[in-house]
């Protein structure tokens, strides 16, 4: 019976392996590789895998795009097909090849974009890996030179498919694997058998200057393309014929350390592909003294024969779009200061740093601004003061006609300040004070629930409202600022504890033995411009901690109803049984006749 199952077995595992096989030299046969998907991580797997391979790749960006790229085929190629198997543009594109002259050497349905990556990777046969977690698009886009460059094949992976990643690696024999940008705990905690190197500062641009120069290292190019990394473009994920890097330089404003990063290379030409952020380019052109190119369309040939130039094929990333807005600009005479309330009206985390020049009549009577960037939590309404005296400005103009000019920069991190903001702005004036007075107590973290709760007092003497944030968390060993959307209302000699949601495993939690909490306050809702510092130690409640304390409850209540029930018992009075007390009277009714017959 044994013996049986055995060949059962082996049969089922010889099919297989043909069929694998026969993909593997199908796909080896084909000469073009078309892509056939709406989802941009079929279409980077595929790119990477044809850049590998060193066949011609085109993918589609519509269904209508197919008229062209078909076109673009020799005439005699095999064509092997990744198509996604849910959202292709055409459906079965295949079938239409033969009328056009080539043919169908095999096809991929894609029916999960992480098994088709994990798929065609083993299909490389590469020892060399570089692991991304593609909820972060520009992440797997920076990498996808250095991975062309040192034949290197771009895994996906996060906290679901990691057990699928490490099996792929243990049956690969990997020699060098990197792991890039911000990834999961569980991936990181599983890859740590490959000993891998990490590339992971907590922010974006940091972290692709650092791939620039692993990149240099091997081939030090001074010419480097530029991009933000929200569409990828054959160029721009396989480095080019020159095996380029790829640069990133923000929307709107070039961070500041991209300027410094080229500063002191020997870059001197960058080629900006696309023509959506020329205004970058020539900022970063004035900056540092490099000389820019601007790659923005492609000639087409049909059989060698020159047609017309065109827009650049391009397919669109995933996109994190930041957004913040002024309500409004108030100048209180009373406190002399300029009141700025701000919006985040995303549902993501931005830092902003801003600078205003008080105009009077057009005329500067000064400039007040952030020395730091400061922090918005998701969807949060935030009130920032400004000291200016305007006093002496104020007492001799007749209309009081006040405005900012404004330039705002923000960004997800502190150091990616890659959007602007920037305009006039009238200003307001109010006459308002603010005699609030709050203090944060400590913070307690509850492990069962994943919230921070961090208890607050108004010390002062009118009732105000209070939001408090933690400052510097160390989270997947990233630091992060974390806060509420909403104020909390706090009555006058009042204590409340104001919760904050975060997830933390057992690793943050040491690592945040002590935390910072900067509680912002004031009497009106949205206009907190106070605010209160203070570090504590961080008490953990665990769920072991919530059942002794349980127990230890139930414990003492059961302890004191014995005792109450055993003092109640004691101090009761005690009644004389029925024959004991006949037989007390009895006696004392013979001794009263005793004695009278004695007297």
């Amino acid at each position: 019976m044994m013996i049986k199952q055995f060949r059962t077995l082996f049969i089922i595992s010889i099919l297989i392996f043909s069929i694998f096989s026969v993909l593997v030299s199908a796909q080896d046969d084909a000469t073009h590789i078309l892509i056939n998907s709406d989802d941009w991580r079929d279409v980077y797997s595929g790119l990477l895998y044809g850049h590998l391979e060193a066949k011609t790749t085109k993918f589609l960006i519509s269904d209508v795009h197919s008229n062209i790229v078909l076109k673009t085929v020799p005439r005699g190629s095999k064509v092997f097909v990744l198509e996604s198997a849910d959202s292709p543009y055409i459906v079965n594109i295949a079938d239409s090849f033969g009328t056009l002259g080539f043919s169908t050497e095999s096809v991929m349905k894609s029916s999960d974009p992480f098994e088709t990556n994990l798929e065609l990777a083993k299909i490389t046969g590469v020892t060399n890996f570089v692991i991304v977690d593609p909820s972060y698009g520009y992440n797997a886009l920076a990498v996808g030179p250095y991975a062309v460059l040192t034949n290197a094949f771009v895994l996906f992976a996060n906290e679901d498919n990691i057990p699928e990643v490490v099996d792929l690696l243990e049956s690969s024999d990997v020699e060098k694997l990197l792991l890039y940008g911000t990834l999961d705990r569980a991936v990181t905690k599983g890859l740590a058998q490959f000993n891998p190197e990490v590339i992971n500062t907590g922010n974006r641009f940091d972290d692709n200057i650092e791939i620039v120069k692993k990149h240099k290292a091997i081939k030090s190019n001074k010419q480097i393309m530029l991009s933000n990394g929200e569409f990828i473009e054959d160029a721009l994920l396989s480095g080019g014929p020159n095996n380029e890097a790829v640069l990133y330089v923000g929307r709107d404003n070039v961070p500041q350390q991209v300027v410094d990063y080229i500063k002191g290379s020997d870059i001197a030409v960058g080629v900006l592909v696309g023509n959506a952020l020329l205004n970058n380019a020539n900022s970063l052109k004035d900056r540092t003294g490099i000389s820019v190119f601007v790659k923005f369309a492609q000639g087409t040939t049909q059989e060698g024969a020159f047609q017309r130039v065109m827009d650049l094929e391009t397919f669109p990333m995933p996109s994190y779009d930041l957004g913040i807005s002024i309500e409004n600009l108030k100048y209180n005479t009373k406190t002399k200061q300029l009141e700025v309330i701000y919006n985040n009206e995303k549902d993501l985390i931005v830092y902003f740093k801003s600078t205003f020049n008080i105009l009077l009549d057009d005329e500067n009577k000064g400039t007040v601004g952030d020395e730091t960037p400061v922090f918005l939590d998701k969807g949060e309404t935030l009130g920032v003061a400004y000291d200016i005296d305007l006093t002496a400005d104020l007492a001799g103009a007749t209309e009081k006609k006040l405005m900012a000019d404004v330039y705002t920069t923000f960004g997800e991190s502190t150091r990616s300040l890659e959007h602007v903001m920037s305009g006039l702005v009238p200003i307001e004036f109010i006459e308002v004070e603010d005699n609030s007075k709050m203090k944060a107590l400590g913070v307690k973290y509850h492990e069962k629930i994943q919230r921070f709760m961090i208890k607050v007092e108004n010390i002062g003497d009118v009732d105000a409202y209070a939001n408090p944030n933690l400052v510097g968390l160390i989270i997947n060993d990233i630091k992060t600022d974390i806060g509420s959307a909403k104020s909390t209302f706090i009555k006058k000699g009042e204590i409340k504890e104001i919760n904050i949601k975060q997830r933390m495993d057992e690793v943050d939690i040491v690592d945040n033995e002590q935390v910072k909490v900067i509680t912002y306050f004031g009497e009106r809702e949205n206009v907190l411009l106070n605010k209160d510092e203070g570090t504590f130690d961080l008490k953990v409640i665990s769920e072991t901690n919530m059942t002794m304390i349980i127990v230890i409850v139930v414990i003492i209540l059961v302890i004191l109803l014995i005792a109450f029930f055993f003092f109640k018992r004691r101090s009761a009075p005690v009644a004389a049984k029925p024959g004991k007390k006949k037989t007390t009277v009895k006696k004392k009714s013979a001794q009263k006749k005793k004695k009278k017959k004695k007297k």
